[in-house]
């Protein structure tokens, strides 16, 4: 009886090695599956103290796997799973940027500041003068749409998270459930390593979505507990679940499903890119975008709320929608400063008004209110921002001009000074004009005027006696000229010349929208005002009394060249170039983060196949074996079979 027992164990045993065999053939694609074979121990017994049957007696099936090997490729899940992530969202990025010499931003501020080089050369050309237009247009179009792409992305990802989260919490719950099937496995001695092959690369996969540290149970029950960033998520066959959100004010995060307290510096797999691209990466971008935008929306104005276009003067100038509040809590930039104002009569004689500024006190109303309190003009306060009306033939404006008499004088003699020219300083400058010697103008030998700056330093002795012609221009400095008329002069009596750089030093025409270019305060809004598209004319191209001159279109020129100091000390085409460049390496970055990640992945699946890995022509080569173990017992037990039959014939 015992041999026949021998047999049949024999062959029960090799009926689950082919069993085993051909799991491992059915499962060499399975991903995560590692090979188990086949542990025959031989059968030792004494049945008279000494004597021994080399017939197997048991099979285990071992799972071939290096839990050390294991590790490394499961904590580099998460690291493959953030940097791919972070590298397909920051590349859709790239490509809306464009490239900076043939399209997207970069593209159109060239355009812009060419379009405005062409126009100085004729600042009265209507062609030129659209093309300008045109090209402001295309600029504040092509901000705004970048802006737009990247909210439409963080939208976008804050959806994918979520949606990340449930797949993550699916995944969860099927790894507890896997740990519960194990333990009862493993407790009732079954086979259990498919289904720890399914839960190991279900791990995997969650790692692939966010942070995972894995800790095997003291009990030797197979099961393993799942943390994610500090919080246990797995215990045992216990799970929680997570969720995506965040509390008002805050960044996005994850937190325990139902708990509210949302962890958003986190990292690691999808929901960590996730997280880091919408709480940093993105925002950085948008930041500069902004950056940038401001200083186009605010430098451009200023220069054009101080200029005239072709139609002249004004008559009626209305503003943008602006907040209530005190100015210095605008979103665009106002400081305490003055505003100089050309208010013209009918008959051409012009008034120099002043409106101060004070940037904590003031608000939109007291503003207008000063201005209000003007001769000849009159402003109030609507849903439409600011509103600045002349009188019945009078004109406004706040151009930087020169004027033709002096802002203050001492001259006593029958000569006078007719100030001309158009100053290209950019601060406000007061010139004090001194007599030296006393005679008749262009008779009296070595008769002159020194002129002085603003800090007592000479600037130009202007030779006024015999030799000069009464009447002839002399350039004092930076485009100021002043000529005397016939008549005496007497010694050390004086005159000012007032130059305006700036004529307003506050910034308030450009953030109220004055006869301002763009409207908007951000890259989300940024956009030209309609009235340039229906008139090209109004642009600003001069700062002279008559409009005549290119001077203002030259600062634009300059200005959009020039190193800005909210701009970091760099032009506005170079800030973006940086902030482009920023883009690229952050790209460049995880590409070779991405590529050395692939290397050392393949690497350890290399060395997973070695060690796991089905072999379809070893496998088949042992199946041969025990179906051939198979036969030899099946052979075994028949003899022993007939044996017995003829035995008991016998007797």
């Amino acid at each position: 009886m015992v041999d026949l027992a021998i047999g049949l164990r024999g062959l029960e045993i090799a009926q689950r090695a082919i069993e085993l065999v051909g799991t491992n053939i059915s499962n060499a694609a399975t991903e995560g599956y590692h090979r188990q074979d086949i542990a025959i121990s031989p059968l030792d017994f004494d049945a008279n103290g000494n004597i021994t049957d080399s017939t197997v007696q048991s099979c285990q099936a071992d799972r071939q796997i290096d839990e050390l090997v294991e590790q490394e490729f499961t904590r580099q899940q998460p690291l493959i799973g953030q940097v791919q992530q972070e590298l397909e969202t920051l590349q859709s990025v790239e490509g809306a940027i464009g490239n900076l010499d043939s399209q997207g931003i970069g593209k159109a501020l060239s355009d812009f500041t060419n379009s405005l080089n062409q126009l100085a050369s004729d600042s009265h050309s209507a062609p030129l003068l659209q093309q300008t237009v045109s090209a402001a247009d295309a600029l504040a179009t092509q901000v705004r749409s970048l802006s737009g792409t990247i909210t439409d992305l963080q939208s976008h990802i804050r959806l994918q998270a979520q949606a990340t989260a449930e797949q993550g919490n699916g995944l969860i719950e099927e790894i507890a459930d896997l740990n519960g099937q194990i333990s009862n496995l493993t407790t009732s001695g079954a086979n259990s390593n498919e289904m720890k092959d399914r839960r190991d690369q279900a791990i995997n996969e969650l790692g692939q979505l966010m942070d995972v540290q894995v800790s095997k149970r003291t009990q030797p029950n197979g099961m393993v507990d799942v943390a994610s960033w500090g919080t246990p998520l797995v215990m045992g066959d216990q799970y929680l679940k997570l969720e995506v959100g965040s509390n008002v004010g805050t960044n996005l995060g994850v937190s325990v499903l139902g708990a509210g307290y949302y962890q958003s510096d986190v990292s690691g797999g999808k929901l960590g890119g996730l997280l880091n691209l919408t709480n940093n990466l993105l925002p950085k971008i948008t930041d500069n975008l902004d950056t940038l935008s401001k200083q186009i929306i605010t430098q451009f104005n200023q220069l054009q709320a101080q200029g005239i276009g072709v139609a002249g003067s004004f008559s009626k100038l209305q503003g943008v929608p602006v907040s209530s509040d005190t100015l210095d809590q605008w979103s665009l930039p106002v400081q305490d400063g003055t505003i100089s104002m050309r208010v013209i009569a009918p008959d051409g004689s012009v008034t120099q008004e002043t409106v101060d500024i004070q940037a904590a006190t003031d608000t939109i109303q007291s503003v207008a209110q000063k201005f209000d309190d003007l001769g000849n003009i009159s402003a109030s306060v609507g849903n439409h921002g600011i509103n600045i009306t002349s009188d019945a033939g009078y004109k406004f404006d706040f151009v930087p001009a020169l004027s033709p008499a002096p802002s203050a004088s001492t001259l006593t003699g029958t000569s006078g000074p007719v100030i001309s020219g158009v100053y290209s300083g950019s601060d406000n400058q007061t010139y004090t004009a001194k007599v030296v010697g006393t005679g008749d103008v262009g008779i009296t030998q070595d008769l002159s005027v020194n002129v002085y700056d603003g800090n007592g330093g000479l600037v130009k002795q202007l030779s006024v006696g015999a030799g000069y012609v009464a009447g002839t221009p002399m350039e004092v400095d930076q485009g100021v000229f002043v000529a005397l008329t016939s008549g005496s002069l007497n010694a050390d009596e004086t005159f000012d010349i007032q130059a305006i750089g700036n004529s307003d030093t506050s910034g308030f025409l450009a953030a109220a929208g004055i006869n301002t270019m763009f409207c908007g305060d951000s890259s989300s809004n940024i956009a030209l005002r309609s009235e340039f598209e229906d008139d090209p004319g109004l642009l600003a191209s001069s700062r002279s009394a008559d409009g005549s001159d290119n001077s203002n279109v030259l600062r634009m020129v300059d200005m959009a060249n020039q190193p800005l100091e909210a701009l970091g000390g760099v032009s506005a085409q170079e800030f973006y170039r940086r902030a482009t460049i920023d883009t690229a390496q952050c790209i460049s970055t995880r590409k070779d983060r991405m590529t050395a990640l692939d290397n050392v992945t393949q690497q350890l699946s290399n060395q997973r196949d070695s060690i796991g890995g089905v072999d379809i022509n070893e496998e088949s080569a042992k199946l041969l074996q025990f179906q051939q173990m198979f036969q030899s017992m099946a052979k075994y037990v028949s003899t022993q079979n007939q044996a017995m039959q003829t035995l008991m014939q016998m007797l």
